[in-house]
């Protein structure tokens, strides 16, 4: 439940907007608009890139058949991947991508330890407790 304390200059809560942004959009969507097309605008204006749109941009080359990654089938003969409980689809799908079929991947994830982020959490819990035929859990 909100409180009037709980918003900052221009009664935005900040503190929402930047820990669970999809909860401020579904709370205040057409704020969430203007401060995302501004921070969009002001990224373009920049160069800035953040994590995701690193991520963005892979994935993007991965779709499209990009034969720069497939250098790293080569490049590396095992590919581990901590903390997958906190992994997202779209990291999963660029490291499906990249080296499921390919490379032997050893997920490694807890899911006692999942973030309380909704789809992060969801998805992830999903993929771990989704081991298919001729892989292993190790408990």
């Amino acid at each position: 439940c909100l409180q009037a304390g709980d918003f900052d200059t221009g009664g935005i809560p900040y503190a929402m907007l930047f820990q669970q942004p999809d909860r401020f959009r579904a709370l205040f969507p057409e704020a969430a608009e203007r401060v995302f097309r501004r921070y969009r605008a002001y990224k373009r204006a920049t160069g800035l890139l953040e994590y995701d749109d690193l991520a963005q941009r892979m994935l993007a080359g991965l779709r499209a058949g990009a034969a720069d990654f497939v250098r790293l089938r080569t490049r590396y003969p095992l590919v581990i991947v901590d903390e997958f409980q906190d992994t997202d689809p779209q990291q999963w799908e660029i490291v499906r991508r990249c080296f499921h079929g390919h490379t032997p991947l050893v997920l490694v994830g807890d899911l006692g330890r999942l973030l309380p982020l909704g789809d992060i959490a969801t998805f992830s819990a999903h993929v771990i407790l989704g081991v298919g035929v001729g892989q292993h859990v190790l408990g």
